[in-house]
């Protein structure tokens, strides 16, 4: 309820008294706006510290493997470590410091996406490197199509990332072929 409604709840027939209100609300409501503007920014600063500390910990954990130091191994015991030292920290298991690999892997050699990372959260990176695909893919996908042609007409190679609705649900299938019997 307004200051206004509660003043007419009142029954104060005096006209100042409803402009003062009618006034505070207007200032009222310009220090929400205020207070809610601060709490967008702070939370943009506490997403651009998180995305660094990911991209950090991607590019550390790159250059050991890289250079030999650590095996793949070495990542579950690190997930381990970080959960038995610092308990109260969430999103550090195996599969995020994997995903922090992969994100710092996917953009380090783009500098112009690597500074506009900051701009979006954690998870619609994770939802951007979920979709898009490996080099590795995009070079296998003609080479395995020109191998099952190569094989003869009982083997059909459909597509990659063929479209499928199961349920409802919109899913694509990596790859599609089968084999005419």
């Amino acid at each position: 309820m307004s200051m206004i409604e509660m003043l007419h709840e009142t029954n104060d027939p005096n006209p100042s008294k409803l402009e003062l209100m009618a006034q505070d609300e207007e200032a009222f409501s310009e220090i929400v706006s205020l207070i809610a503007a601060s709490r967008r920014r702070a939370l943009q600063a506490v997403n651009s510290t998180l995305i660094d500390l990911y991209w950090q910990v991607g590019e550390t954990i790159s250059g050991k493997i890289e250079a030999a130091e650590w095996g793949e191994g070495v990542v579950p015991q690190l997930a381990a470590y970080i959960a038995r030292t610092q308990p109260g920290i969430g999103g550090f298991t195996r599969a995020n410091l994997f995903r922090m690999r992969q994100f710092y892997a996917t953009y380090k050699d783009d500098s112009i996406v690597a500074a506009l990372l900051r701009q979006l959260p954690w998870t619609h990176h994770l939802i951007i490197l979920g979709q898009s695909k490996r080099p590795e893919e995009r070079e296998l996908v003609p080479k395995l199509k020109d191998f099952l042609i190569e094989l003869g007409r009982d083997f059909c190679f459909v597509g990659s990332e063929y479209p499928l609705q199961v349920g409802g649900r919109d899913f694509a299938i990596d790859l599609l072929f089968f084999i005419v019997d």
